[in-house]
């Protein structure tokens, strides 16, 4: 192998210094990944301030509460990163075609399968919360608890879908400054500051002050990234008039 690439008379050659990366090529790359990684290294530390300010406002009790709540806002992250991993190379290829009206019909399937996710999850929290969690815990007094504050927890999770389906459709589209603005906007500048503020404003039950958090700022997440989609969209459009 190692002959056959240094051969004199190889049509393509390439030695060391062609393996260092070029940074040139791997800013964009890098820079739309970097959302990524904002928005994992930010939804963990969120986690740790939730559960802290959950393990003093009400115990064990309550970060248990909080445990069972990530398991249905987990398998919807998945179902709708699954649903975004098959749309990418139909969004990216024709919008690089200069195809908006593709790219459009494309996204549309896309948040409507993606809503259909979040609604399913979202109807199931409201009617049956006790049922869904008697399915992972046999702990009644956890079960109890749980299904008392799921309500208020999950209350704007039937947007849930959407969210997610409009912020991959940005990334898509290549738009760094965005991605990397929506990585950020709702753990760093909404969640964290709504989680450490409500319990101290609020008074009364601080656990429910302290849940209360999540739904606030999904809602205002949720319509500024539907704001930026609704930009993004617009600029697709022009590029592709033109």
């Amino acid at each position: 192998g190692v002959r056959l690439v240094r051969r004199e008379s190889r049509l393509v050659r390439f030695g060391a210094r062609d393996l260092l990366p070029r940074w040139g090529l791997c800013r964009k790359p890098l820079a739309l990944g970097l959302s990524t990684l904002l928005n994992v290294a930010l939804e963990s530390i969120a986690l740790l301030i939730f559960n802290a300010a959950l393990q003093r406002f009400g115990g064990d009790l309550a970060v248990s509460a909080m445990s069972l709540f990530g398991i249905p806002l987990l398998v919807l992250m998945n179902l709708c990163l699954g649903l975004s991993n098959g749309a990418q190379p139909i969004v990216s290829y024709n919008y690089g075609a200069g195809r908006p009206d593709r790219v459009a019909a494309a996204n549309r399937n896309l948040i409507l399968a993606s809503f259909a996710c979040s609604f399913v999850l979202w109807a199931v929290m409201m009617a049956l919360p006790a049922q869904v969690w008697r399915c992972f815990t046999g702990d009644a007094g956890l079960v109890a608890y749980a299904a008392s504050k799921t309500r208020l927890f999950f209350a704007v999770a039937l947007f849930g879908g959407i969210q997610y389906a409009h912020i991959y459709i940005i990334k898509f589209l290549g738009s760094v400054k965005m991605s990397l603005f929506l990585g950020v906007l709702k753990r760093l500048v909404l969640l964290i500051p709504l989680i450490l503020v409500l319990p101290r404003v609020l008074g009364g039950d601080a656990v429910s002050a302290v849940l209360l958090a999540s739904p606030l700022s999904e809602g205002a997440a949720f319509l500024v990234t539907a704001v930026c989609y609704l930009l993004i969209m617009r600029t697709v459009w022009r590029k592709g008039a033109q």
